[in-house]
């Protein structure tokens, strides 16, 4: 039973690459000119409108989660009256250079055991916690 804290960062860290694997050499499955054969890409930079926001989480399996912090589709269209207009704030201020986006690549986590004195991975959950902040420009300086 690991008991410090590096025995304990050494099982998760073991177990994290047990799951996750190890590519030694990765094989490109698509060809990419074929995917870009489009010459005019200047509608990646345009900015995209909430209508088109809106279409993307309808379209949302409701039963995967599309990123790690576990919301499924179900979750995220029943909550979307609640929260598209973070998600608006948020695409827009990415689209102006005015979103801290690396704090998406760093996280608080914590262990919350699921039952007393445990001994493996599994019977720990872990809870993330994020720190998001919008650097919104003053208009008036």
């Amino acid at each position: 039973m690991a008991t410090d804290h590096a025995e304990k960062a050494a099982l998760f860290w073991n177990e994290f690459k047990h799951g996750m694997g190890v590519s030694v050499q990765p094989t490109m499955l698509f060809n990419l000119q074929q995917l870009l054969w489009q010459e005019d890409l200047q509608e990646l930079e345009e900015h995209f409108p909430n209508a088109e926001i809106d279409e993307v989480v309808r379209c949302l399996p409701i039963d995967k989660a599309p990123g790690p912090d576990g919301f499924n589709g179900h979750f995220v269209k029943r909550a979307w009256s609640l929260i598209k207009y973070d998600f608006y704030r948020l695409c827009s201020a990415f689209f102006n250079h005015e979103a801290d986006l690396m704090s998406i690549n760093c996280s608080y986590i914590t262990l919350v055991p699921k039952k007393p004195n445990s001994e493996k991975v599994s019977d720990y959950r872990s809870i993330s916690l994020l720190k998001y902040e919008v650097a919104y420009k003053d208009p008036g300086k």
